[in-house]
């Protein structure tokens, strides 16, 4: 299944973290940006 993001902050986000980039996924957040997990997926 795939998913299209239409949210383009969400979309570069997803798309450093599917890369691996670790500069692209600090450079897509914000000083004040806050994670969770659900602990839910494979």
């Amino acid at each position: 299944m795939t998913t299209q993001l239409t949210d383009p902050a969400v979309a570069t986000f997803v798309a450093a973290v599917n890369a691996g980039d670790k500069n692209a996924f600090r450079d897509a957040l914000t000083d004040d940006d806050a994670m969770s997990d659900d602990g839910t997926g494979p």
